[in-house]
């Protein structure tokens, strides 16, 4: 079985590169950009690759919000796991509920990879 594969957007580097570590680690196939535009780019190349993404929502020229609604009018499918220091309410999503959920940052890393094998339903990719 193909292992899942993620999309992790946000425009702190260390971060990305610490999410692409652990979810790797964890049996993701994990790609990663600083720039929502780059991150629509991926998507709209090949919607059928990814199932999730992991968005920061505070981040320069597109915020991860929009970025969220383009995906999603993309492939009406994806799971969307939206991080912020800010809390957010997700009524705007309301269409997509159970598909888009909301973690407060800071959060431990073991907790995203939980909610990305609880949106998706998985039980192939076991945090251990």
């Amino acid at each position: 079985m193909k292992p899942e594969r993620i999309l992790v957007v946000d425009d702190e580097t260390a971060l990305l590169r610490l999410f692409e570590k652990f979810l790797s680690h964890y049996g993701y196939q994990v790609d990663s950009c600083e720039r929502a535009t780059d991150a629509l780019l991926l998507l709209e190349k090949a919607p059928d690759d990814y199932q999730v993404v992991v968005a920061d929502l505070t981040m320069p020229g597109m915020s991860g919000e929009e970025m969220v609604d383009r995906m999603m009018a993309l492939k009406p499918s994806l799971h969307a796991i939206l991080c912020s220091g800010y809390p957010v309410s997700l009524e705007q999503w309301d269409r997509f509920a159970g598909q888009i959920s909301f973690l407060q940052k800071p959060f431990q890393p073991k907790a995203l990879a939980e909610e990305i094998r609880r949106v998706i339903g998985n039980t192939g990719s076991q945090a251990q």
